[in-house]
């Protein structure tokens, strides 16, 4: 896959980019951390589940349907990996860490209250625990 790296406005040492570029090579490549599910994979289970096509996911679409696939693989990915908000915007397609965190508090808020959130979200899990395919 092609990465693409968005200029920062701070400095960093090699050792924290060396750790940075492993980090994000093992996530490219689907590897997980202690265990825990993928984004690959996450994204992978959020696709089935909403059927969003991955590239409609990663788009800059504002369309509900599209964001809100978005939004619950930012909120599956916070509960169930141990990258940070930057690297799973990175991951995404190169959204800010902000957009990430915005859009992760929307599906936990709307989970309990929202129908299609909630079915989204307990769907994808299903997928992701190999309780449905």
């Amino acid at each position: 896959p092609i990465v693409v790296i968005k200029p920062v406005s701070r400095s960093y040492t090699l050792e924290q980019a060396r750790n940075f570029m492993a980090e994000a090579h093992a996530a490219f490549n689907g590897e997980d951390l202690a265990g825990k599910n993928s984004m690959a994979e996450i994204l992978a289970a959020v696709v089935k589940a909403s059927g969003i096509a991955e590239s409609e996911i990663k788009s800059t679409s504002r369309q509900h349907r599209k964001a809100r696939a978005r939004n619950i693989f930012y909120y599956l990915c916070r509960q169930r990996t141990g990258w940070s908000m930057t690297r799973i915007g990175l991951f995404i397609g190169g959204r800010d860490h902000s957009t990430v965190l915005s859009g992760a508090n929307r599906s936990a808020e709307y989970a309990n209250s929202f129908s299609p959130y909630r079915t989204i979200i307990r769907d994808a899990i299903a997928i992701l625990e190999g309780e449905k395919t």
